[in-house]
């Protein structure tokens, strides 16, 4: 009986918090981590359930993330969305995730670099002057009309 309780012990010990002390005092649960917690204080039909519910959520999001590569949507977003969420409960997933981190750093750094920040504030407003130049000029020259595109199909 003793192996079995250590059994039970160690397959509920890589995620979640299991006990009282685990429990970070001045955080605030959200009703997801309420919903993890009882999966892990539960039987093994608690944990399938709670497995079972991520695998679907996350491989929902990866399918919805590919499919909006194709079609209009945030499909990266998407498709990171549904690691993390997969990750969260499969250790495969975030072997998976770790390239992904390590590039979303090396972009955040790449963002926060003052040379490349401030070449890139100066590519946008100089983008951003330029649209507006064409854009009074195109008021200047047709007004509020689509005169000026009635060339393109359909208009």
């Amino acid at each position: 009986m003793a192996q079995d309780d250590n059994d039970i012990a160690g397959e509920h010990a890589h995620a979640g918090p299991s006990d009282a002390d685990d429990i970070d005092e001045g955080r605030v649960f959200g009703p997801l981590d309420r919903l993890r917690h009882w999966s892990f204080q539960g039987t093994r039909a608690r944990r399938l359930f709670w497995r079972t519910t991520v695998l679907i959520v996350g491989a929902s999001l990866l399918v919805l993330g590919v499919v909006m590569l194709v079609f209009p949507g945030p499909g990266w977003a998407a498709i990171i969305l549904g690691l993390v969420v997969l990750a969260s409960e499969f250790a495969w997933f975030n072997r998976v995730l770790h390239p992904v981190r390590r590039m979303a750093d090396k972009a955040a750094q790449a963002a926060l670099d003052p040379r490349r920040r401030t070449m890139n504030l100066i590519i946008g407003a100089v983008v951003i002057v330029i649209i507006a130049a064409v854009a009074w000029w195109y008021y200047v020259t047709y007004g509020l009309s689509l005169d000026g595109v009635r060339w393109l199909p359909g208009i």
